[in-house]
């Protein structure tokens, strides 16, 4: 039975690296049910029981070894590992990971990658120098491409596919309207889904708080959905108090167990404005017209590709910004329904290119 490894930012209860992970086990299983799949999470035993598979430890040495010494394929990634916004140690962590797979002569796949930004211009040669030891590369959008190219990774093929979530399924409609119905919400024609992450800055926060009441004046339900709840929440926690100490009603606020049931979810919203990609990618799967808050390359990327609406970061916002986001949002709702109708079976038909390039290099 061959061993293949899946190495990303699993277990940290974040719907948008769970739904990257759901998506690769299941279509991995779909094609090889023969596979062993085995996962570095930093929440192994609820990985485990989640996936029906292995886990080990994702900080642990020892686990890490294990996991890896006698892997066929390293799957690493997707999401955004390859970057230093979040800190150099995340980044050395990962190229660490990328390091020992090749000390161990394992078979390598960079999987559907978003990379940089890497400003550390040590971390860049390194990145360079890992990525282009692996036996095969892609990555989720041309700017990734180009970054790696701007890195030094030449003489080798870079594929561009697309986020390995494009292939996920969906939950049980009944259960994502069970979910709506128990919040007072009707569901499909008037849900405005806000995927917000923490942001400071006074001018950001009034902004967000017009957003909420030009959304209800135009008939629209604005919902907090949490990607991650440990911080999402709190940024809704903290707006409602401020709608709360100015006479209004507070934001419902909803969040999903499974990424398949956030599918399923954000399926049945209006619009969907946020800060996060997977919510920008789910909500697009969904066909949910959708706008992005550039807060790094990867969303820029995604909003082109998707021909979604772009908004402000909160650097940059000023007022009157968001509602006028909204107002775009809702000028272009039946073009962006076309587009993205029209956009998704390639988006599909390139994640499952990964899934191609992942079992060649797994011999039957």
């Amino acid at each position: 039975m061959q061993k293949v490894v899946l190495a990303g930012y699993y277990g940290m209860h974040n719907t948008g690296d769970e739904a990257i992970l759901a998506a690769t086990v299941s279509v991995l299983r779909h094609a090889r049910d023969d596979l062993r799949l085995v996962v570095l999470s930093a929440d192994p035993q609820g990985t485990a029981s989640a996936y029906g598979l292995e886990a080990f430890h994702r900080m642990s040495p020892l686990g890490v070894f294990k996991a890896l010494h006698d892997a066929d394929l390293v799957l690493f990634g997707g999401g955004s590992l390859l970057q230093d916004v979040t800190s150099k140690r995340s980044l050395l962590y990962y190229l660490a990971v990328l390091k020992l797979a090749r000390f161990l002569a394992r078979r390598v796949m960079i999987y559907a990658n978003g990379v940089g930004p890497v400003r550390w211009p040590t971390g860049r040669k390194m990145v360079a120098d890992a990525v282009s030891r692996a036996d095969i590369i892609t990555v989720r959008d041309e700017d990734s491409a180009a970054e790696l190219r701007a890195m030094g990774v030449v003489g080798r093929e870079i594929h561009v596919t697309a986020d390995p979530v494009f292939l996920l399924k969906p939950g049980p409609r009944e259960v994502a309207l069970a979910a709506l119905r128990s919040h007072g919400l009707l569901g499909a024609n008037n849900i405005l889904w806000l995927s917000l992450r923490p942001a400071s800055g006074e001018t950001w926060t009034l902004s967000v708080i017009d957003l909420i009441l030009s959304a209800r004046n135009r008939g629209l339900e604005p919902v907090f959905f949490l990607m991650q709840e440990s911080s999402d929440g709190r940024e809704a926690s903290r707006v409602n108090e401020l709608l709360r100490t100015s006479g209004q009603p507070p934001v419902p606020v909803m969040k999903a167990s499974r990424p398949e049931d956030a599918l399923a979810l954000i399926s049945e919203g209006r619009f969907l404005i946020g800060m996060r990609l997977h919510s920008l990618i789910l909500a697009a799967m969904g066909g949910v017209p959708a706008a992005g808050v550039e807060l790094d390359p990867k969303i820029t990327s995604f909003l082109k590709a998707a021909g979604l609406v772009p908004a402000p970061a909160p650097s940059a916002v000023r007022p009157g910004d968001l509602p006028a986001v909204l107002e775009d949002l809702i000028s272009k709702e039946e073009n962006i329904r076309r587009s993205l109708e029209a956009k998704l079976p390639e988006f599909r038909s390139r994640a499952w290119r990964n899934l191609d390039l992942a079992l060649s290099l797994l011999p039957r």
